[in-house]
């Protein structure tokens, strides 16, 4: 399983996109998953809407993904895993 994790805090640039490009053709040759993870945890930065601009750029470029996870969704289990290191 291959993942590219975007942050929605601006534009996608270039950088962005080699990574995503080289991530879903790796995992296309390895016949695996590659997952878009967002990284959206700093809520002050986010810029609404960018998710889905970031998504709809990957659509233009033909990499697709098998689904989308946001990290501020596993803040929970993220916090529960740093207790059980401390």
């Amino acid at each position: 399983m291959l993942r590219f994790a975007p942050s929605p805090t601006g534009d996608m640039h270039i950088g962005n996109l080699r990574v995503a490009l080289f991530n879903h053709i790796v995992a296309t040759q390895r016949g695996e998953e590659l997952i878009v993870r967002i990284e959206d945890t700093d809520k002050e930065r986010n810029i609404e809407g960018k998710d889905k601009e970031i998504l709809d750029i990957l659509g233009l470029f033909g990499i697709t993904y098998s689904s989308v996870i946001y990290q501020s969704e596993n803040l929970r289990y993220h916090r529960m895993m740093a207790i059980q290191l401390l």
